[in-house]
């Protein structure tokens, strides 16, 4: 049995080995065939790339960063339209939690000192700061006077006379607490006045 099995495969191995007879008319069919084929267009141009669907793959943490990075963006230009518009007087409220936007009201004050030379007013709206606001001498009889505009609400003050003299505004009511022992006045701003 073995010595058939070797004639066997030898007989197939001949076979396999043997050219098989070639169809003259297969070849030329084929050779007229890869002639008239056109080659295939090669697109060169950059919008032909650009408009080719591709796919893209994004792992979870990609896709994570990348919203994280547009949420950035959108906050960052809320941000710089926001800054634009205050810059342009307009407000824009955000939330409701915060208070609406007080508008400063002007307001005069005036003293009489005709012994003075210059007088300032300073007070808890401008950072007690005898040179921020000076008032102006409006007659020869010592009548000096300035115009503020304060938020609302209740403001301590007094006047600076020839910058060392403190007096508290003779027509206003006295703070009732002087800090480090120098008189001031009060004024509610906003309240109507009685």
């Amino acid at each position: 049995m073995p010595e058939e099995q070797d004639s066997l495969i030898a007989e197939v191995v001949r076979e396999l080995r043997a050219q098989p007879a070639s169809d003259l008319n297969a070849r030329v069919r084929v050779m007229a065939a890869v002639l008239q084929a056109q080659p295939p267009v090669r697109r060169g141009s950059f919008w032909d790339w650009l408009l080719t669907p591709r796919g893209i793959r994004i792992s979870p943490l990609g896709g994570l960063a990348a919203v994280s990075l547009v949420a950035a963006a959108a906050v960052a230009i809320a941000s710089l339209d926001s800054d634009r518009s205050a810059d342009r007087g307009q407000v824009i409220s955000t939330t409701a939690a915060i208070p609406p936007f007080q508008t400063p009201v002007p307001v005069q004050f005036v003293l009489v000192a005709s012994a003075a030379s210059r007088v300032a007013i300073v007070g808890d709206f401008n950072d007690w700061n005898a040179s921020v606001t000076p008032l102006r001498q409006e007659s020869r009889a010592g009548l000096w006077s300035v115009v503020v505009p304060l938020e609302p609400g209740r403001h301590q003050y007094a006047f600076v006379v020839d910058g060392k003299r403190w007096l508290a505004d003779p027509s206003a009511p006295r703070a009732g607490d002087d800090d480090f022992g120098t008189p001031s006045s009060v004024i509610t701003v906003g309240e109507k006045q009685t």
